[in-house]
């Protein structure tokens, strides 16, 4: 069976048609149109409901112009159903087992009668999750999870905009945390003075100098964040230190702080593309928290939020 799996984020937009059986990817599509770009703030729960289902109706017709998978059953995830998303869903609560039929989901239809499966989040009483919750769903299935986090305890890392840190106890989400790290990188490159000592945005990612990379982290935990970061700056003004390596040291800085007071003992399992997974394994090697890391596959990790998705499809049919 085919199914299509959407995951839409803020600022991104992500779906796949996928053959259920082997996982294959057989057609995809990613564009910039995430749930805050299709409408401005404050429009109305009507409006936004029919905007959302327009757009997602029109970016299955350009993924499957032939129609070959009309009768195909969607599942999305994600900001999608957040206040300012297609249909607000309340999330689920922690302590939440792992599995696909604890998550919340509803059933919404396009104008050609398609059904959509939406998928809630997830809230711990002081934070919220949305679309991280099929990624986790879809990583337990992979074969390195037992292995790696042992009797179902341990820490999940999930780089991104808003990095998650996610606490399992006993295969239950029991709690998590949310790291600006990739919002604060964006909006210190555009808009901070350290943008000065970084290479131009238009620049290509430059190779990572690991010994910025590894100083930047070191600092952050003897002098805070707001201190740490403003050293990028004097670092090139006081010592030349070239664009690429303020910006592997502005990447130590901010990564670093998200561990600050980690425990050392947690089994701590990273899930991520090649680049961030590298970044973050060096930052958490400079730390001495490496000792029980297990690096995720960066083609599983590309896939956790599918694999989530045809999990719950198959729970919830």
């Amino acid at each position: 069976m085919v199914f299509i799996s959407c995951d839409w984020g803020s600022s991104s937009f992500r779906l796949r048609a996928v053959e259920g059986a082997t996982g294959q990817i057989l057609a995809e599509r990613r564009s910039a149109a995430g749930s805050s770009s299709l409408l401005p703030p404050g429009s109305a729960a009507g409006e936004r409901a029919a905007a959302f289902a327009r757009h997602l109706q029109a970016e299955i017709a350009a993924l499957d112009p032939a129609g070959a998978w009309a009768a195909c059953p969607v599942v999305a995830s994600g900001m999608v159903t957040s206040a300012h998303g297609w249909l607000e869903l309340p999330y689920a609560r922690t302590p939440l087992p792992l599995a696909a039929g604890a998550l919340t989901t509803t059933m919404a239809r396009l104008s050609d009668g398609r059904e959509v499966r939406l998928i809630s989040g997830l809230s711990d009483g002081e934070d919220v999750m949305r679309g991280e919750e099929c990624e986790l769903l879809g990583l337990s299935a992979w074969a390195g999870w037992r292995t790696a986090l042992p009797d179902g305890d341990g820490l999940v890392i999930l780089p991104g905009t808003h990095c998650k840190h996610v606490r399992l106890e006993a295969g239950h989400v029991c709690g998590f945390r949310t790291y600006m790290t990739g919002e604060l990188y964006a909006l210190l490159r555009q808009h901070s003075v350290l943008r000065h000592s970084l290479p131009a945005a238009s620049a290509a990612a430059p190779p990572v100098d690991g010994a910025a990379l590894r100083a930047g982290a070191l600092l952050v935990r003897d002098l805070g964040l707001a201190a740490a970061l403003f050293r990028v700056r004097t670092a090139a003004l006081l010592h030349g230190l070239a664009p690429a390596a303020a910006d592997a040291f502005l990447n130590g800085i901010l990564i670093g702080a998200e561990f600050a007071g980690l425990p050392p003992s947690p089994a701590l399992l990273l899930s991520a593309g090649e680049h961030t997974s590298a970044l973050y394994a060096a930052v958490l090697q400079s730390l001495d928290l490496d000792g029980r890391l297990t690096v995720v596959p960066p083609a599983v990790a590309a896939l956790s939020s599918t694999v989530g998705h045809g999990l719950l499809l198959a729970a919830t049919a």
